[in-house]
């Protein structure tokens, strides 16, 4: 950062670039980032200056070893996570249906099921992305 910046005007820039990475890491165009930037307020080539860096920074880091093996453990990470949430809605599933007796109504977990469906797929394919 530079010297001439206060520590809020840094902590306003490092929130702005945290913001800016985590957008195109979850898959936003640098295009529809500059978009937001200009909604609010920015002007244009203010948010340029700080999406096209930023992009490139992010590009550099996933291709880095260090970079690699976060992508690698964040995959690891939400496979188990999704893993967990399919053995809570069965197990939910199974349990309301083996108590419900003659009673024919029991929970199933279909929200707990499809959510640990996507956990478990996005894990997956990231993992597959990112591992050597």
């Amino acid at each position: 950062m530079s010297d001439n910046l206060t520590a809020d005007e840094e902590k306003t820039l490092e929130q702005v670039t945290t913001y800016i990475a985590r957008e195109l890491s979850e898959g936003k165009s640098k295009e529809q980032i500059v978009k937001d930037l200009i909604t609010k307020g920015w002007p244009r080539d203010d948010a340029l200056k700080f999406v096209e860096p930023t992009e490139l920074l992010l590009k550099e880091y996933k291709k880095s070893p260090e970079g690699r093996q976060t992508l690698v453990t964040a995959a690891k990470r939400h496979i188990i996570y999704g893993l967990l949430w399919l053995a809570g809605g069965m197990t939910v599933t199974y349990l309301t249906y083996a108590t419900a007796g003659t009673d024919i109504t029991y929970v199933l977990a279909i929200g707990a099921y499809l959510w640990g469906l996507i956990e478990f797929i996005r894990g997956l394919a990231d993992w597959l992305k990112y591992k050597n």
